[in-house]
């Protein structure tokens, strides 16, 4: 597996949280009325038959312009995207979330656990040939600390409580309130300019020159950027420190519609596509005969969450039996049209702790214990004393994923006799609807935006009457392996109890993971060097290109 540079931003708050595992399947769309199938696993990539040769240029299409290059105020993927290959995080990590060597060649931790000393590489330039050191750092930390600070709050809330110094251009010590294990992940920020934006007060950043014409320290800098037009041009940059790309040049596009991106795809003015609309991909012909889809692991999962406060889910039984009527293999394929893996454990399958739980389907069982929790089958209806077993499903209406994954799930549970009304509701309802816990049932997810498999926020009993447990789930046990495994420096301790915190998920079922979804994307087959490297960002997809190179014509 290629180890690569991967960027991701921190996430501390509740609405954040809901935000994303809301927003995660817009990446995702799928076009549940068609029947077609796309196979995640495409054609391998043009391998070349000599070494690749630097050069060439490499154009992908967008429905979206670009307004800023500032990676702390992009609010589109494609910003996101552009802003990767432009700066290079503190921190790297690697396709399974492992932190890695990036602007920082090394470190160590304190032994009360609290204290981060980072080494920094001593030959890392600016795009513009002035040195990067921990001046660069601090600044960068400072400004997230800044009470005025216009980007992201919860980058702020998180950095507040941090303090950060220096002794020397090439060290930078981090000094934690109390021990986090995950913090590394935190550290793979992208880091700005201090001799640049220095004299800049943080509420000015985002109408700065610097958000249309950046320098950062990544691979490729910044030579054109027309954000009336949509059109950014970029050109690796000769005095980069790290891998040096193949391509010349990198050129993003935009275009008015789906057809005219298609068109251009088809005809060769460009050769790659970064979302696509997957009812696009699912139409024989669209993209010509040159187009090769990618479909990376993303590190999150959509799941069937309870409301454990409601009297039809608070018996664990009950709860086993839906999980053993659901058949995930079958969802993911006739519903997802194969753009996801089938789920099992609440940390997603391409982290490093990952342990997968059985997921068989079982309807004889399902059946009897459901009887032994008082449920009786009366005339075609599940109900007991009287009364049926019916409740609504939410789901968010902008995302066609979860919308067929949701009438899947209703399908499925119509087989025991529950009664299951799908409603969907706008996101920014939904997500309302999920923090005042008025919910019986939702669709949903979680995204480990740091690649971190720590998911303290969204299971322990600290966090059910304010924080992201909006399930209500409480069980000593996680509580205990949860907040041991977010102060344990040690992987091998993490990832024990980590297994442990699975197989007692697993038991419990205060949701079924449905499944792990991924990023489709097209890229023509003139490009070589293209993986399907599961990603922590969606933005390591354009990362990558660092290793693609141009096919010479047979």
């Amino acid at each position: 597996m290629r180890r690569s540079w991967r960027t991701s931003w921190a996430v501390t708050t509740v609405l954040v949280l809901l935000a994303l595992s809301v927003g995660l399947g817009r990446y995702l769309l799928s076009s549940h009325g068609s029947a077609a199938q796309l196979n995640p696993s495409p054609t391998p990539s043009p391998t070349a038959t000599l070494p690749p040769r630097p050069g060439g240029t490499y154009t992908e299409g967008t429905l979206s312009k670009p307004q800023t290059l500032n990676p702390f105020f992009a609010t589109m993927q494609i910003e996101r995207d552009i802003a990767a290959i432009l700066f290079d995080p503190l921190v790297g990590l690697d396709a399974s979330g492992q932190p890695i060597p990036s602007l920082a060649t090394s470190w160590k931790l304190s032994d009360d656990g609290r204290t981060y000393t980072l080494t920094l590489r001593a030959d890392v330039t600016w795009h513009d040939g002035t040195p990067f050191t921990a001046s660069d750092v601090l600044y960068t930390i400072r400004l997230l600390q800044a009470p005025d600070f216009p980007g992201d709050p919860t980058l702020s809330h998180f950095w507040r409580s941090v303090v950060v110094s220096s002794s020397s251009p090439t060290e930078v010590r981090f000094t934690l309130p109390a021990p986090f294990s995950p913090f590394l992940n935190y550290l793979s920020i992208p880091i700005l300019p201090a001799h640049r934006l220095a004299g800049v007060l943080p509420r000015d950043l985002p109408t700065d020159s610097f958000s249309t014409s950046p320098i950062g320290t990544g691979p490729y800098r910044l030579v054109q950027f027309d954000a009336e037009r949509g059109t950014v041009t970029l050109a690796r940059y000769d005095g980069y420190y790290g891998e040096k790309p193949y391509l010349d040049q990198v050129i993003i596009r935009a275009y008015p519609d789906v057809p005219a991106l298609a068109q251009a795809f088809a005809s060769g003015a460009i050769q790659g596509i970064g979302t696509p609309p997957i009812d696009l991909l699912l139409r024989p012909g669209a993209l010509g005969s040159h187009a090769r889809i990618y479909a990376p692991l993303v590190p999150g999962y959509t799941a069937l969450f309870f409301n454990l406060r409601d009297q039809l889910f608070a018996d664990v039984r009950v709860r086993q039996a839906i999980a053993l009527a659901i058949d995930r293999q079958h969802l993911v394929q006739d519903a997802l049209h194969q753009l996801a893996e089938p789920g099992s454990s609440p940390v997603p399958a391409s982290l490093w702790a990952y342990a997968p739980q059985p997921a068989t389907v079982n309807l004889d069982r399902a059946r009897q214990l459901l009887n032994e929790a008082g449920w009786q089958d009366q005339n075609g209806v599940l109900q007991r004393n009287g009364t049926p077993f019916r409740f609504t499903l939410l789901v968010n209406s902008d995302d066609p994923q979860r919308l067929a994954a949701a009438q899947a799930v209703a399908s499925a549970l119509g087989q025991l006799h529950m009664q299951v009304t799908v409603q969907a509701l706008s996101p920014a309802a939904l997500e309302q609807t999920l923090l005042n816990r008025q919910f019986t049932a939702a669709i949903y997810g979680w995204y480990a935006r740091q690649g971190d498999p720590d998911s303290f926020t969204l299971w322990s009993s600290s966090q059910v009457d304010s924080g992201a447990n909006i399930s209500g789930f409480r069980n000593q046990a996680v509580d205990t392996l949860l907040q041991q495994a977010r102060t344990t420096a040690a992987e091998a301790d993490r990832k024990a109890l980590y297994a442990e915190f699975q197989r007692v998920f697993a038991e419990q079922v205060p949701a079924v993971i449905l499944y792990y979804p991924r990023l489709p994307f097209v890229v023509s087959d003139t490009i070589g060097g293209v993986d399907a490297t599961p990603l922590v960002s969606p933005s390591d997809r354009l990362r990558e290109v660092i290793h693609w190179y141009l096919v010479a014509p047979k």
